[in-house]
């Protein structure tokens, strides 16, 4: 769920299967990253949408960090404590 931090009601309920284990905002605060089993959904906060699905090679992804600029995104998987790295282009 998205919620109005001055208002306190809902804007937006994101469904993701299975359930997310992280998530992070990218830097241009429209795009949520949301971890889970295998993937990273990227959803435009605004329409609800998943604009972009990333393969992570790891089992479950445990941590995101965006980096700058919405240069890419640093995932990290639990299945082997590999850091996976998701170039501009995935992101875009």
């Amino acid at each position: 769920h998205i919620f109005d931090m001055q208002t306190g009601k809902e804007i937006r309920k994101l469904t993701t299967e299975p359930l997310g284990q992280s998530v992070s905002f990218l830097a241009d605060g429209r795009r949520l990253a949301v971890g889970s089993n295998k993937h990273i959904h990227l959803w435009d906060v605004t329409t609800g949408e998943i604009v972009a699905r990333l393969d992570d090679r790891g089992r479950f992804v445990k941590s995101l960090c965006p980096v700058p600029s919405n240069l890419g995104l640093i995932s990290m998987s639990i299945a082997d404590s590999r850091f996976g790295i998701s170039i501009a282009s995935d992101l875009r």
